[in-house]
């Protein structure tokens, strides 16, 4: 069933979304789980990634009061991927995951322009790359940019290197609404490369 429903999204192109049991190899317990699925698309209408979830909802499920805003809420708090949408030539904006405090702080950011939001990222060329994505139509990748995050929301920053995607969001009419900005943690995968090439550098 879910292989069904994950084949016939994919052809579609259509949102995925169920909810199963699984059985844990050990006790032999059963859990519920979310598994959810959103195609992202470019200017010409062709899915260029997906964005997945898979969350256990089994609490939720057996508290008999799960809503859907309760599920919404608990998958964007787990999921690895921090996203903001952006709208209009102004880049307001209209929506963050919890991720992103861990970046930038508590900003009060909804219905801020990026401008209002970021004042500090202007001399690093940021509201040029969103004119550029807003304008353009083109997404912009920025990989391994070294900044520092607040993991545990108390003023504590620790040195992290994070990928940024910059994807423009299209209107029925494929013109260009907004932008959606996704970020997430390779801190360990860039830590594990540079020990690995300082490693090759000594053998050398």
């Amino acid at each position: 069933m879910v292989l069904t429903s994950w084949h016939n999204a994919v052809a579609s192109g259509s949102s995925f979304e169920i909810e199963y049991r699984i059985r844990h190899h050990i006790d032999g317990s059963y859990r519920w789980f979310l598994d959810r699925g959103l195609p992202m698309r470019d200017s010409d209408g062709n899915i260029t990634l997906w964005i997945g979830t898979y969350t256990d909802i089994d609490d939720q499920k057996n508290q008999g009061d799960y809503r859907e805003d309760d599920r919404l809420e608990s998958i964007l708090r787990l999921a690895p991927v921090h996203l903001c949408m952006l709208h209009g030539p102004d880049h307001v904006c209209q929506y963050v995951t919890p991720g992103v405090y861990k970046l930038y702080g508590n900003r009060n950011y909804i219905g801020r322009s990026a401008r209002e939001l970021w004042p500090e990222l202007e001399s690093l060329g940021f509201f040029d790359l969103l004119h550029e994505v807003y304008t353009k139509g083109r997404t912009v990748y920025i990989n391994e940019f070294r900044t520092q995050i607040d993991d545990e929301l108390n003023g504590k920053l620790r040195d992290a290197y994070i990928n940024f995607k910059y994807q423009p969001l299209f209107d029925s009419t494929s013109c260009v609404e907004g932008i959606i900005i996704s970020a997430i943690e390779v801190t360990s995968l860039v830590r594990a490369r540079q020990r690995a090439e300082a490693l090759a550098k000594g053998e050398s």
